[in-house]
């Protein structure tokens, strides 16, 4: 089965935000609040800003995390994604 968003939503898998130490230790730096940033894997028809395999920021608050076989995904509107890094 394969989810597919509707309209102008964006379907993605949460960008986690890693610090490395000197010695090479990754740190993890990200709090709830902090989960702002996904990688876009599947758009709705309507989305005309984003493709898929981008990074973007989004407002978090506006953000659905959800569960599907066994993975987390989250669903924001196209009009709540700020910034997409290049």
């Amino acid at each position: 089965m394969k989810l597919t968003p509707l309209n102008n939503n964006v379907l993605m898998k949460e960008e986690e935000r890693q610090t490395k130490t000197t010695s090479g230790i990754i740190i993890s730096t990200q709090s709830e609040a902090e989960k702002n940033q996904g990688r876009v894997i599947e758009i709705g028809k309507d989305v005309k800003d984003v493709v898929i395999g981008d990074v973007v920021v989004f407002e978090s608050y506006k953000a659905t995390d959800f569960e599907f076989s066994n993975e987390r995904y989250m669903i924001v509107e196209e009009k709540d994604i700020l910034a997409k890094f290049k």
